[in-house]
Protein backbone atom coordinates (compact mmCIF):
# COMPACT_ATOMS: atom_id res chain seq x y z
CA UNK A 1 0.00 0.00 0.00
CA UNK A 2 3.03 2.18 0.85
CA UNK A 3 4.21 1.31 -2.17
CA UNK A 4 1.36 2.32 -4.66
CA UNK A 5 1.13 5.54 -2.62
CA UNK A 6 4.51 6.70 -3.25
CA UNK A 7 4.50 5.31 -6.94
CA UNK A 8 1.43 7.66 -6.72
CA UNK A 9 2.73 10.84 -5.85
CA UNK A 10 5.92 9.98 -8.12
CA UNK A 11 3.74 9.54 -11.17
CA UNK A 12 1.50 12.54 -10.12
CA UNK A 13 2.30 15.27 -12.83
CA UNK A 14 0.86 17.83 -10.63
CA UNK A 15 2.85 17.13 -7.70
CA UNK A 16 5.48 20.32 -7.19
CA UNK A 17 2.13 22.67 -7.74
CA UNK A 18 0.49 20.73 -4.49
CA UNK A 19 3.66 20.35 -2.39
CA UNK A 20 3.61 23.94 -0.35
CA UNK A 21 0.15 22.68 0.34
CA UNK A 22 0.74 19.15 1.90
CA UNK A 23 4.08 20.78 3.96
CA UNK A 24 1.43 23.53 5.38
CA UNK A 25 -0.93 20.63 6.57
CA UNK A 26 1.61 17.49 6.55
CA UNK A 27 2.70 18.05 10.17
CA UNK A 28 0.25 18.07 12.07
CA UNK A 29 -1.85 15.52 10.01
CA UNK A 30 1.48 13.44 10.82
CA UNK A 31 1.49 14.06 14.03
CA UNK A 32 -2.26 13.21 14.68
CA UNK A 33 -1.70 9.74 12.84
CA UNK A 34 1.58 9.07 14.67
CA UNK A 35 -0.53 9.67 18.42
CA UNK A 36 -2.82 7.15 16.92
CA UNK A 37 -0.68 4.82 15.67
CA UNK A 38 0.85 5.02 19.28
CA UNK A 39 -2.09 4.80 20.80
CA UNK A 40 -3.35 1.69 18.72
CA UNK A 41 0.03 0.16 19.98
CA UNK A 42 -0.32 0.61 23.31
CA UNK A 43 -3.04 -1.86 22.91
CA UNK A 44 -1.87 -4.27 21.17
CA UNK A 45 0.73 -4.41 23.52
CA UNK A 46 -2.05 -5.25 26.46
CA UNK A 47 -3.83 -7.43 24.30
CA UNK A 48 -0.50 -9.39 24.10
CA UNK A 49 0.41 -9.47 27.46
CA UNK A 50 -3.16 -10.64 28.34
CA UNK A 51 -2.88 -13.62 25.90
CA UNK A 52 0.54 -14.49 27.16
CA UNK A 53 -0.77 -15.07 30.44
CA UNK A 54 -3.30 -17.48 28.59
CA UNK A 55 -1.00 -18.88 26.97
CA UNK A 56 1.03 -19.55 29.87
CA UNK A 57 -1.63 -21.46 31.72
CA UNK A 58 -2.53 -23.95 28.20
CA UNK A 59 1.30 -24.59 28.08
CA UNK A 60 1.62 -25.57 31.65
CA UNK A 61 -1.60 -27.97 31.40
CA UNK A 62 -0.50 -29.21 27.81
CA UNK A 63 2.69 -30.19 29.73
CA UNK A 64 0.58 -32.38 32.55
CA UNK A 65 -1.33 -33.76 30.33
CA UNK A 66 1.65 -35.49 27.96
CA UNK A 67 3.40 -36.27 31.17
CA UNK A 68 0.44 -38.29 32.48
CA UNK A 69 0.20 -39.86 28.66
CA UNK A 70 3.71 -40.92 29.16
CA UNK A 71 2.81 -42.15 32.77
CA UNK A 72 -0.12 -44.28 31.22
CA UNK A 73 1.73 -45.77 28.68
CA UNK A 74 4.43 -46.41 30.54
CA UNK A 75 2.22 -48.18 33.01
CA UNK A 76 0.75 -50.26 30.15
CA UNK A 77 3.70 -51.07 28.82
CA UNK A 78 4.80 -52.54 32.59
CA UNK A 79 1.44 -54.47 32.63
CA UNK A 80 1.62 -55.90 29.30
CA UNK A 81 5.03 -57.94 30.31
CA UNK A 82 3.50 -58.72 33.46
CA UNK A 83 0.06 -60.08 32.74
CA UNK A 84 -1.44 -59.93 29.23
CA UNK A 85 -3.77 -57.80 27.43
CA UNK A 86 -6.63 -58.58 30.12
CA UNK A 87 -4.41 -56.75 33.16
CA UNK A 88 -3.73 -53.92 30.33
CA UNK A 89 -7.72 -53.32 29.81
CA UNK A 90 -8.68 -53.43 33.77
CA UNK A 91 -5.93 -50.98 34.49
CA UNK A 92 -6.68 -48.79 32.09
CA UNK A 93 -10.74 -48.76 33.15
CA UNK A 94 -9.02 -48.05 36.58
CA UNK A 95 -6.91 -45.57 35.92
CA UNK A 96 -8.77 -43.34 34.17
CA UNK A 97 -9.23 -39.71 36.24
CA UNK A 98 -11.26 -37.09 35.40
CA UNK A 99 -9.75 -34.50 33.83
CA UNK A 100 -7.79 -31.88 35.92
CA UNK A 101 -9.83 -28.31 36.53
CA UNK A 102 -7.98 -25.58 37.31
CA UNK A 103 -10.36 -22.70 38.96
CA UNK A 104 -10.44 -19.38 37.01
CA UNK A 105 -10.89 -15.72 36.74
CA UNK A 106 -13.00 -14.51 34.01
CA UNK A 107 -14.00 -11.14 33.00
CA UNK A 108 -17.18 -10.19 32.73
CA UNK A 109 -17.50 -6.82 31.43
CA UNK A 110 -15.70 -7.45 28.34
CA UNK A 111 -16.42 -8.98 25.13
CA UNK A 112 -13.45 -11.02 25.04
CA UNK A 113 -14.64 -12.51 28.41
CA UNK A 114 -10.62 -13.30 29.06
CA UNK A 115 -10.47 -16.06 31.37
CA UNK A 116 -7.04 -16.45 33.14
CA UNK A 117 -6.55 -20.13 34.96
CA UNK A 118 -5.28 -20.25 38.59
CA UNK A 119 -2.39 -22.19 38.48
CA UNK A 120 -1.67 -22.89 42.41
CA UNK A 121 0.09 -19.84 42.93
CA UNK A 122 -0.15 -16.37 44.56
CA UNK A 123 -1.39 -13.90 42.23
CA UNK A 124 -1.57 -9.95 42.20
CA UNK A 125 -3.89 -7.86 40.04
CA UNK A 126 -3.83 -4.11 38.91
CA UNK A 127 -3.29 -1.64 35.81
CA UNK A 128 0.38 -1.46 35.43
CA UNK A 129 1.74 -4.37 33.42
CA UNK A 130 4.19 -5.72 36.05
CA UNK A 131 1.14 -7.19 37.58
CA UNK A 132 0.36 -11.04 36.86
CA UNK A 133 -3.16 -9.73 35.85
CA UNK A 134 -3.04 -6.38 34.53
CA UNK A 135 -6.20 -4.84 33.35
CA UNK A 136 -5.90 -1.48 31.54
CA UNK A 137 -8.31 0.54 33.05
CA UNK A 138 -8.33 4.27 34.72
CA UNK A 139 -10.85 2.82 37.86
CA UNK A 140 -8.47 -0.10 38.43
CA UNK A 141 -5.44 0.56 40.75
CA UNK A 142 -1.84 0.07 39.96
CA UNK A 143 -1.57 -2.78 42.82
CA UNK A 144 -5.26 -3.20 43.22
CA UNK A 145 -6.12 -6.94 44.89
CA UNK A 146 -3.85 -10.46 45.12
CA UNK A 147 -5.49 -13.79 45.00
CA UNK A 148 -4.00 -15.90 47.91
CA UNK A 149 -3.63 -19.93 47.61
CA UNK A 150 -4.93 -20.22 51.33
CA UNK A 151 -5.70 -23.40 53.52
CA UNK A 152 -9.33 -22.42 53.63
CA UNK A 153 -9.84 -21.93 49.87
CA UNK A 154 -9.13 -19.49 46.60
CA UNK A 155 -9.29 -15.77 48.44
CA UNK A 156 -8.96 -12.15 47.07
CA UNK A 157 -7.71 -9.55 49.36
CA UNK A 158 -7.97 -5.75 48.76
CA UNK A 159 -4.02 -4.17 48.24
CA UNK A 160 -5.14 -0.96 49.18
CA UNK A 161 -6.83 0.43 46.10
CA UNK A 162 -8.40 3.89 45.55
CA UNK A 163 -11.59 2.24 44.82
CA UNK A 164 -11.60 -0.58 46.89
CA UNK A 165 -12.92 -4.69 46.64
CA UNK A 166 -16.13 -6.02 46.45
CA UNK A 167 -17.58 -9.11 46.36
CA UNK A 168 -20.77 -10.13 45.36
CA UNK A 169 -22.02 -6.37 45.94
CA UNK A 170 -20.32 -6.37 49.10
CA UNK A 171 -17.40 -4.24 49.88
CA UNK A 172 -14.88 -6.73 51.23
CA UNK A 173 -10.83 -7.01 52.50
CA UNK A 174 -10.77 -10.59 52.31
CA UNK A 175 -12.92 -12.71 50.87
CA UNK A 176 -13.16 -16.88 50.52
CA UNK A 177 -14.07 -17.12 46.99
CA UNK A 178 -17.21 -19.50 45.59
CA UNK A 179 -18.14 -20.69 42.34
CA UNK A 180 -20.14 -17.89 40.61
CA UNK A 181 -18.85 -14.94 43.05
CA UNK A 182 -18.57 -11.95 40.84
CA UNK A 183 -16.05 -9.49 41.89
CA UNK A 184 -15.28 -5.67 40.86
CA UNK A 185 -12.32 -3.72 40.95
CA UNK A 186 -13.31 -0.38 40.21
CA UNK A 187 -15.34 -0.91 37.23
CA UNK A 188 -13.89 -4.06 36.28
CA UNK A 189 -16.13 -7.40 36.52
CA UNK A 190 -14.56 -11.06 37.27
CA UNK A 191 -16.18 -13.98 37.84
CA UNK A 192 -14.40 -16.76 39.80
CA UNK A 193 -14.79 -20.17 38.25
CA UNK A 194 -14.44 -23.48 40.42
CA UNK A 195 -15.94 -26.46 38.58
CA UNK A 196 -15.89 -27.59 35.15
CA UNK A 197 -18.06 -26.21 32.53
Amino acid sequence: MEDETLQNWVDDPDRTERLPQLAGEGPEILEARVRELEAELALLEERLREQSGIIVALEESLAESREAVEQLTRERDELRQAGGQEAVEQARTQSLAPPVFRPALVRVDDERRDRIELCGADLTIGRTPDNDLPIQHASVSRRHARVVMAPEGVCIEDAGSRNGLIVNERRAHRAVLSHGDIIQLGQVQLRFEAVSP
